[in-house]
């Protein structure tokens, strides 16, 4: 750069970027990142030499704007603090007790909060961009409305948190336990949830487009009319959730355990559930349209109303899986299918015992 420019503290990357851009025009965006990097760590030299504000004057608020970015908290004792809206960015609080703080608003863009306790603590629309909780306790903490993109949380502990309309998008949630925690609404595109543990938790209408899943324990989780488009849910446990009215076109099921799961109008255009278990899964009025059920077992499953036309059900079982005249078969299985039915008392009818998939011709097979 020609001249030395001393970008603003508070949320200096946006905002200087932003400056930056238009002050000078030609400047690629390399080198303004370029610059943008070298202030930050200037300013964290500079935090490093100044000194701060007492632990009892942090505890209660008392602190100018500025006097904690880039601060070294690390291993401190902030139980119960109040840090509303205070701006921490670039803080290192590693080690940091912070049970019940009150974090509402602050800036934790890009702060280090590794194995950091935030058991109750308040983080309703905070901003923790960037920031590295690995390990960190979040037991019961509220983060409301709160944007965690690009957040590291690899094993944290966000069990009964309130995660209500947060932003999570590509955050690291790798092994992460949010056990009953309540994620209504929350974004999480493109999120990592690897072996994550989500019983019980409630997932109802969060966006989970391309978010991987894989291995991820959704056991009696509540996904009613999560979007989950492309989503990877690979051997994940479903046991028991509700998926009712979920879109999930083109995710990948493979080996996934669904049963007694409900499906009903869950969409599951082009889906792909080769060895799933399905067995006693309720799929009333679902959209399985195209969707790969090789090897699947749907043992037991509902299929009332199904749109199972262009579905792949290559040696797919589907013994004592019940279906009426509304469900639509793949073509040239409808006549197999119906051989193998006995009528119900209430209506419908079931398939008798024994596999009545399709061979690799799509003849259908079993007894």
């Amino acid at each position: 750069m020609d001249t030395e420019l001393t970008p603003p503290p508070t949320g200096f990357r946006e905002l200087g970027e932003r400056y930056l851009r238009n002050a000078f025009p030609t400047r690629d965006a390399e080198e303004v990142n370029r610059y943008l990097d070298g202030a930050a760590e200037r300013f964290r030299q500079a935090s490093d030499t100044r000194p701060l504000p007492s632990m009892s004057a942090i505890q209660h608020g008392r602190f100018a704007p500025g006097d904690l970015l880039y601060a070294d908290l690390a291993r401190t004792l902030l139980t119960a603090a109040n840090l509303i809206r205070a701006d921490l960015t670039g803080a290192n609080l590693t080690d940091a007790n912070l049970t019940r703080a009150n974090l509402a608003g602050a800036n934790l863009t890009g702060t280090h909060l590794i194995r950091a306790n935030l058991t109750d603590a308040n983080l309703t629309k905070a901003n923790l961009t960037r920031a590295n909780l690995t390990d960190a306790s979040l037991r019961r903490a509220t983060l409301t409305d709160a944007t965690l993109t690009g957040a590291h949380l690899t094993r944290a502990n966000l069990a009964g948190a309130n995660l209500v309309a947060a932003t999570l998008t590509r955050t690291r949630l790798t092994g992460a336990a949010l056990i009953g925690a309540n994620l209504t609404r929350t974004a999480l595109t493109g999120a990592d949830l690897t072996d994550a543990a989500l019983t019980w938790a409630d997932l109802a209408q969060a966006h989970l487009v391309r978010a991987n899943l894989t291995g991820a324990d959704l056991a009696t989780a509540d996904l009613a009319r999560a979007d989950l488009t492309g989503a990877n849910l690979t051997g994940a446990n479903l046991t028991g959730a509700g998926l009712a009215g979920a879109g999930l076109a083109q995710a990948i099921l493979v080996d996934a355990n669904l049963t007694r799961a409900n499906l009903i109008r869950a969409d599951l255009t082009g889906a792909n559930l080769t060895g799933a278990n399905l067995t006693r899964a309720d799929l009333t009025d679902a959209n399985l349209s195209g969707t790969h059920l090789i090897r699947a077992d749907l043992t037991g499953a509902d299929l009332t109303g199904a749109d199972l036309s262009a579905a792949i059900l290559i040696a797919a079982d589907l013994s004592a899986a019940t279906w009426n005249t509304s469900t639509h078969w793949p073509a040239g299985m409808s006549e197999g299918i119906v051989s193998r039915s006995d009528p119900m008392p209430s209506g419908g009818y079931r398939i008798r015992g024994g596999a009545t998939g399709t061979d690799h011709h799509g003849i259908p097979v079993g007894s």
